[in-house]
């Protein structure tokens, strides 16, 4: 198993993705039920929002990451992006992908637009938006939302 904990400066990358959804659903309805979409072996964003006693679940492919997740005190499943058991994503208010692959990208706001759930992601620095994600421009960070 692979343990991974919070890291400061990892942190940094996605503080822009975290003060928006403070700044902009957090605030206003701190009791969402918040989903991260593929989160790796990158818990940072999750951790501090659990940290700070918001509702954050984590999912991922890889088994490895799942576990890690549980490890470091975090709700976890797995389910595959492409072929999803959407059942399991029906009770969420928001989903965020930190840098998903393009590819997955669809997939994801597939899955948030069936279950009607704000969606936001944070892409590669150098990826446009999907045409169906909207960008917006925060603090200097582009991301897309649904």
């Amino acid at each position: 198993m692979i343990i991974k904990e919070f890291k400061e400066e990892k942190f940094k990358l996605v503080k822009p993705l975290y003060n928006y959804i403070l700044d902009n659903y957090l605030l206003e309805n701190p009791d969402l039920q918040i989903l991260e979409l593929g989160v790796g072996f990158y818990f940072e964003m999750a951790l501090k929002l659990k940290q700070n006693n918001y509702n954050i679940t984590v999912m991922d492919f890889n088994q490895e990451a799942v576990l890690n997740a549980n490890y470091l005190g975090l709700d976890a499943f797995k389910d595959d992006l492409f072929n999803p058991n959407l059942k399991l994503y029906d009770s969420y208010d928001l989903m965020y992908s930190v840098r998903p692959p393009r590819d997955l990208q669809n997939d994801i706001a597939r899955i948030a637009k069936l279950n009607d759930c704000n969606l936001i992601i944070q892409p590669l620095s150098n990826e446009t938006a999907l045409e169906s994600l909207k960008p917006v421009c925060y603090n200097g960070k582009i991301l897309c939302k649904l």
